[in-house]
């Protein structure tokens, strides 16, 4: 056995090995390089176009999901952990008024309902009024994706409510989280991207079951408003800078927004606690 490892030709088996073994690592490689692009895995009956804001027309080639998404406006009942049934929240516990006091949530305050009421209830809020930002629409409506690509999220931010409003005809629904073509989960707010690019994260190489949980940070998250560079006071930002616990996002509020009176004394509360 010494004498054969001693051969001149044990190297060369060696090479052929490492020649072989490379051979088919360029070949896996060239092989996934060169797949075809993702398409929808169900045959569509009609196309849909990008960033088209109707859902009905999504609802053509997928009928069950649609139909789903049409409960969201009926089923208005109380559960355990809230429901969706409309109701004041001051008015069921009048401590939120003194909580909110100053804030414009004790104005009012509302029990959260389904995608499908989402423009109703925006509208109807005492909190807007003649000087409400456009920004208050991100999270209301399909027409959004198209607005953004249109507006971009800075010109989008800088209009009024009323503004925004004259373009804002759908209700949240297929294209907030689906690629057209592909039906694959994506990021359609730019305020999402942004603040997973504060936390040196990219979106597009996460897995599909990531993406599951990432897509509703298109709007169930926490926001403030900020300065952009062109002045405009609401921009959309989400706190992630520092971290995504509860005391990294206040902490990047009260460094933005100067909100002491509102953060600080919670802060202290918490660190009494602990």
């Amino acid at each position: 056995m010494r004498n054969f490892f001693s051969k001149p030709i044990v190297p060369w088996v060696l090479l052929g090995i490492i020649v072989v073994l490379s051979g088919v690592l360029i070949g896996t490689l060239l092989f996934v390089k060169n797949q075809p692009p993702q398409v929808c895995g169900v045959p569509q009956l009609v196309a849909v176009a990008p960033l088209e804001p109707d859902s009905s027309k999504w609802g053509i080639n997928f009928p069950n999901q649609y139909s789903s998404l049409q409960k969201t406006k009926d089923n208005n009942v109380q559960t355990t952990y809230g429901g969706s049934n409309k109701y004041s929240k001051l008015e069921a516990d009048p401590r939120l008024k003194i909580l909110f006091g100053g804030y414009s949530f004790g104005k009012d305050y509302n029990e959260k309902r389904g995608h499908l009421n989402s423009l109703t209830d925006v509208r109807e809020i005492k909190r807007v009024n003649e000087t409400t930002p456009g920004t208050c629409y991100s999270c209301k409506s399909s027409n959004n994706p198209g607005l953004w690509t249109k507006y971009g999220m800075a010109g989008y931010d800088a209009m009024k409510f009323s503004e925004v409003g004259k373009e804002i005809t759908e209700l949240i629904g297929c294209v907030n989280c689906h690629d057209a073509q592909t039906m694959k989960l994506i990021v359609t707010n730019p305020a999402l991207e942004e603040g997973l690019k504060a936390q040196g994260k990219d979106w597009a190489k996460f897995t599909r079951q990531e993406m599951r949980t990432v897509v509703c940070a298109n709007c169930h998250v926490t926001y403030y408003f900020a300065l952009d560079k062109n002045g405009n006071k609401n921009y959309l930002t989400f706190p992630w800078s520092k971290g995504t616990n509860i005391d990294q996002i206040e902490w990047v509020s009260i460094i933005h927004r100067k909100r002491f009176a509102f953060c600080l004394p919670r802060l202290i509360w918490r660190g009494r606690r602990s």
